[in-house]
């Protein structure tokens, strides 16, 4: 019999219906936005967006919207403007919005007049400006970074509340879980990328060291590090005499989590 491996990607979540995609993460940061201040919020602040109610006719103003608003029959009456008390509110809190990161509003504005987004292409273009526009918004690409990565975190809580609420328990098979999650070996390895996985390994394990290590722990990491550089020339001729190592090159022990998961260390 034939083993046969199913990547399942972006795509197959969309296609059952799930809310996975940009659009819908702009939406539920807006809605997630606007039910905080009918909650009873006044301000907020993410870095994102911002908004500030504290002129006292705004928040009259506000309360206002919390009483009308908590009415579902109420909600969607047009008075003679032809403008429901949902669609006046929306123009509220639009009107009291700051945008702290102008990569958010380039992903915004694009949501609304074209009802998708690519923020890949946005991050992409917006960063050639970067290097080409003198009147680019970044005058380096560190803030556009930083923006992206406070993008990366909310996308990832609404992610997180999309599996909680829209995928049903009955439908999630533990042992497959167990199969994407759980660390892998060195065998597990294609032969010809072994060499470069435990490369990653070693330069990985060496960035940790360097980062946690202070004062006289610096010298130990140095020291580490040389010897990390010369583990894949030494590879073919049994390399260093590491039980670490030697564990994973002899498919006897499991990468620990933090290269079993390349998120928490990259």
């Amino acid at each position: 019999m034939m083993n046969r491996i199913i990547l399942i990607g972006n795509g197959f979540d969309l296609a059952h219906g799930l809310p996975t995609s940009y659009a819908d993460f702009i939406r539920g940061y807006n809605i997630t936005l606007k039910l905080g201040l009918l909650e009873g919020e006044y301000e907020r602040y993410d870095g994102l967006c911002s908004v500030n109610i504290s002129d006292p006719e705004d928040r009259k103003t506000l309360e206002q919207f919390r009483w009308m608003l908590q009415d579902n029959t109420f909600r969607f009456i047009r008075n003679l403007g032809e403008i429901t008390p949902a669609e006046q509110y929306d123009h509220f809190v639009s009107d009291h919005l700051i945008y702290e990161s102008k990569f958010f509003e380039t992903i915004n504005k694009a949501v609304e007049s074209k009802k998708w987004v690519d923020i890949e292409g946005e991050y992409y273009s917006l960063l050639k400006k970067v290097f080409k526009d003198k009147s680019c918004k970044y005058g380096d690409p560190i803030q556009l970074n930083e923006e992206l990565e406070l993008i990366k975190g909310a996308l990832t809580g609404y992610l997180k509340s999309v599996q909680k609420h829209y995928i049903k328990s009955e439908l999630r098979n533990p042992d497959i879980e167990q199969i994407i999650h759980e660390p892998f070996n060195f065998r597990d390895v294609a032969v010809s990328a072994q060499k470069q996985f435990l490369e990653y390994i070693v330069n990985k394990w060496a960035e940790k060291n360097r980062i946690e290590s202070t004062g006289e722990e610096t010298k130990a990491d140095e020291s580490f590090a040389a010897i990390a550089s010369n583990l894949v020339t030494n590879w073919e001729n049994e390399g260093l005499k590491s039980k670490f190592i030697e564990e994973i090159k002899n498919g006897n022990g499991a990468v620990c989590d933090e290269f079993a998961y390349p998120e928490r260390t990259l």
